[in-house]
């Protein structure tokens, strides 16, 4: 959840520089996914679609947002599934896409 709030600030003031700090949120973020999967798999992937939204890659940020919503959906994970459904909305409207 560290590496969400600090992306969604990042986002909001269009900063793309990413600090060491950051770096070593990440770095636990992804062994968290390596010794259980199933469990932190989705956070990771909304925080890939994230990264990818912060460096204007808007057809990866896509991909990831809709892959983090069903892997999400998979593990009944309905709270975590909403949060990635609204950062996907969040996405959207930001690059005027009010029908997706």
């Amino acid at each position: 959840i560290d590496c969400l709030t600090y992306l969604a600030s990042s986002i909001k003031r269009k900063e793309n520089n990413l600090t060491s700090e950051f770096s070593e949120k990440l770095k636990g973020m992804k062994k968290l996914v390596s010794h259980s999967p199933c469990n932190n798999q989705h956070k990771m992937l909304l925080i890939e679609a994230e990264l990818a939204y912060l460096k204007n890659d808007f057809d990866v940020a896509m991909e990831k947002y809709d892959e983090a919503i069903i892997a999400a959906k998979l593990i009944g994970y309905i709270h975590e599934q909403a949060m990635c459904n609204e950062k996907a909305g969040d996405f959207f409207l930001s690059q005027g896409n009010m029908t997706r």
